[in-house]
């Protein structure tokens, strides 16, 4: 699955509950509030009410005498802290600690951080807490591009996000979230994809907005090769593609992922037929009864280098 083809899905929490939302179209509206949060506005006016509502005016006439330039210097400062919270890094790494338990929990491989991949996340998140506007193309750009802009080299990338109104163990709400959902749990669970990168802003609302991509590095890409030694033309199938080879010929795959790879068969195959590739292999197609030109499947035993030379010494 490529980058096109990922969910595209994403997660919306709040402080009481936790919302899923699916569909791809930017929110411009900021996300509600966290129910209660307000709640205070309804209640009677005490006499601490009363002290408070004093300070809130005497506030009100000292910003107002405030020059346009501590103005600016106020904003710019919210905006840095809005931006990156004291526990931002903390809570990004403890989102990759739970992730990697899932996964081991599931007999996946752990996803290891990379430094493109993380700058990308976080500058994601840092626009949406900017912008409070929550969708995958919320700058106009797909996860891809975002990693591809970031320096990161790849074959695909996914892309998980949310949002939480609460900073309460934030990292385990998070990926409590994606986890219950089957778009988000089918990116964070995928065996070919190896790195990842997370993100973790607040905005002026007070929502926390979470990134997290999944990436699998160009450099993971591997060859598989398939050699016909028989006479006659042989069909094979490589994933959920069916090919041919020439006699006495060799075809090689370019693969991101592991895939079956069987002969083509007009009845399900034997278990012991199918082979599964994870690193560049050569297999033969090759005659296993002359009589009734039955072929076989067989991994391509290349001679170690070593080995030759210790057997001629000797």
């Amino acid at each position: 699955m490529n980058f096109k083809s990922a969910a595209r899905l994403f997660l919306v929490g709040a402080l009481a509950s936790s919302t899923l939302a699916h569909g791809d179209e930017p929110t411009n509206a900021a996300p509600e509030s966290a129910p209660g949060s307000a709640a205070s506005a309804d209640s009677p006016m005490t006499e601490n009410a009363e002290e408070e509502k004093a300070d809130e005016e005497e506030n009100k006439e000292e910003q107002e005498e405030k020059s346009p330039k501590e103005e600016r210097a106020e904003r710019r400062a919210m905006r840095r802290s809005a931006r990156r919270p004291s526990f931002t890094a903390v809570t990004r790494d403890q989102v990759v600690d739970q992730i990697n338990n899932f996964r081991q929990r599931s007999a996946r491989p752990p996803v290891v951080v990379n430094p493109e991949l993380q700058a990308a996340a976080q500058s994601f998140a840092e626009h949406m807490a900017r912008t409070a506007v929550f969708s995958h193309t919320a700058d106009g750009r797909q996860p891809s591009h975002r990693a591809m802009q970031a320096g990161y080299e790849s074959m695909m990338v996914t892309e998980n996000i949310a949002y939480q109104g609460s900073s309460g163990n934030l990292a385990q709400q998070l990926v409590n979230m994606w986890i219950g959902s089957p778009g988000h749990y089918a990116n964070l669970m995928r065996h070919d994809l190896t790195e990842t990168g997370v993100g973790v802003a607040q905005g002026y609302n007070g929502q926390f907005y979470a990134c997290q991509l999944f990436g699998r590095p160009a450099s993971g890409r591997f060859q598989v090769q398939v050699k016909n030694t028989t006479p006659e033309s042989q069909s094979y199938k490589l994933g959920h593609h069916e090919y041919s080879v020439a006699p006495n010929a060799t075809r090689t795959h370019s693969l991101g992922r592991k895939s079956d790879l069987t002969l083509a068969v007009a009845e399900k195959p034997a278990a012991d037929a199918v082979v599964t590739p994870a690193k560049s292999e050569k297999y033969e197609i090759r005659t296993a009864d002359a009589e009734t030109k039955e072929v076989e499947l067989v991994r391509f035993e290349v001679p170690n280098i070593e080995d030759a030379k210790n057997d001629a010494q000797k």
